[in-house]
């Protein structure tokens, strides 16, 4: 057997004191590595719950932004601002509103002058639906035979929101001073025959003897131009010269629903007592052309596509019809409607076509229609030259026109007769303005104290004329259908 050999280790002997000392040392070594592991920890937790927090700043930064951006394009695209009153409307807002023509029935129905109203007419409509052909049905009142005639028609390219067609019929061959019923309508893709929702009566203008038109411009489109457009009508006019400024649309392509509001105005209040629908001559204003001169036809968005004034249009592009026409009104009057320098130059082509036109007719009663006043009642803003003036203003005189109406500045106003420079009672040119169908306040400073200036107030108000072969008979109005003033021309039958 082996012999296990004892072996003795030898063990150290510490104190309590050492051991004490042996064990913190440790311990604190261990404490010192625990902290800067936390430290770490939270250092790197401190970063991921920075970056969540920034990543949800962020994000949601990024939603408002766009949500802004959404929100400003669906208030600011597609931007209409129209005047007087007023209105802001978008592409999208106008979703939101009426739409007069969104059904597939004929809209918008109205009937513009021809040069001679008395045996003529024209009459427009539009429609969103696609046509093959237009036509309008016509009778005289009380009789059975029923008359069709064609209608001719364009799609009106430039708008972008809807699709619009528009339709204007010439009639001619009417009897004077005859009252007829008018049934626009059309043809569609289908085949089918679509009409408006109600017929229309015109009384066609008396060949001889009195007539009577109401004359004003600058349309207040809201409850005040209304107001004005039923005392216009009560005085059982034939038809309207209107000079300009008519639905303030700003010849901008996205207000065409303040065309499509005045269109329905103006049929459903411009009626007279005995229901007949009244047709209108306007000459062009600085809101149908978008700026206050010398505008190019391209320009101009609505005016010329809306109102075909005289026959023979149906081979013209629209945007080539004429801004200055000539109407005979019975066998006394003859009225010019002219542009004032928005887009035809007022000295040149159109100055000789006055006096063309002014050396032909034997008409007693000559008056003009524009929108700037060659004598206006205000301080500021003259719209032409002093040459362009004179030009107008020697034509008139040497023509020995009656009255020109003025409009523009919203302000009621009466000339004294005025001719070579200074009043002359027995054969001055009266120039009655100024433009306010329904607007009573003025656009700029009024200047009543003007040596040519017999009255002149901020007041709405629309002229009543009645003309006959021995006189020329104008009234004023406002409002209430109150007569302002009272001017009377019996003629001198000078040519």
């Amino acid at each position: 057997m082996y012999e296990l050999e004892e072996t003795v280790v030898p063990l150290t002997v510490i104190t309590n004191h050492e051991f004490q000392e042996h064990y913190l040392m440790i311990r604190g070594h261990m404490h010192k590595t625990s902290s800067r592991t936390d430290t770490c920890r939270g250092y790197v937790s401190s970063i991921h719950r920075g970056f969540r927090l920034r990543f949800k700043h962020i994000m949601a930064g990024m939603v408002i932004s766009l949500l802004m951006s959404v929100f400003t394009w669906l208030m600011t695209d597609g931007m209409c601002i129209t005047a007087h009153p007023v209105q802001v409307s978008t592409w999208f807002t106008r979703k939101f509103e009426r739409n007069m023509c969104s059904d597939e029935s004929v809209c918008n129905v109205y009937f513009t002058l021809p040069q001679d109203p008395s045996t003529s007419i024209i009459v427009n409509f539009h429609s969103e639906v696609e046509p093959t052909a237009g036509f309008v049905d016509y009778n005289v009142v009380g009789q059975s035979i029923v008359k069709r005639a064609h209608a001719n028609y364009f799609k009106f390219d430039e708008l972008e929101e809807v699709d619009r067609y528009i339709f204007w019929a010439e009639i001619t061959e009417l009897e004077s001073g005859t009252v007829y019923s008018f049934s626009p309508g059309y043809v569609d893709q289908a085949g089918t025959v679509r009409y408006g929702k109600e017929t229309y009566r015109v009384k066609t203008v008396n060949s001889h003897g009195n007539v009577t038109f109401v004359t004003g411009g600058d349309m207040q489109n809201d409850h005040n131009g209304i107001k004005m457009s039923q005392v216009a009508a009560s005085h059982e006019p034939a038809f309207v010269l209107f000079g300009g400024d008519i639905a303030y649309a700003n010849s901008n392509l996205f207000c065409y629903k303040r065309w499509d509001w005045w269109f329905y105005n103006w049929n459903k209040y411009m009626k007279t007592p005995l229901g007949y629908n009244i047709p209108i001559s306007v000459t062009i204003g600085n809101h149908e052309a978008g700026g206050d001169r010398d505008r190019t036809r391209d320009e101009v968005k609505f005016y010329l596509e809306y109102f075909p004034q005289q026959l023979g249009l149906a081979n013209i592009p629209p945007k080539d019809r004429p801004l200055y026409h000539a109407h005979q009104i019975s066998n006394h009057t003859f009225a010019m409607m002219l542009d004032s320098g928005l887009v035809e130059p007022i000295i040149g082509e159109q100055s000789k076509w006055m006096e063309e036109q002014l050396n032909k007719t034997t008409a007693v009663n000559k008056v003009a229609s524009y929108h700037y006043p060659l004598y206006p009642a205000v301080t500021v803003a003259k719209f032409m030259t002093p040459e362009e003036k004179q030009t107008w203003v020697d034509i008139f005189e040497r023509y020995n026109m009656t009255a020109g109406f003025e409009n523009h500045f919203h302000v009621f106003k009466e000339s004294k007769p005025i001719r070579g420079g200074k009043v002359d009672e027995e054969t001055g040119v009266v120039y009655l303005g100024d433009g306010a169908w329904g607007i009573d306040g003025g656009l700029t400073f009024m200047n009543a104290d003007s040596w040519w200036v017999k009255t002149a107030v901020q007041k709405a108000h629309v002229y009543v004329v009645t003309a006959s072969e021995s006189v020329f008979h104008v009234r004023a109005f406002d409002k209430q259908n109150q007569q302002i003033t009272s001017f009377v021309r019996k003629h001198t039958n000078q040519q």
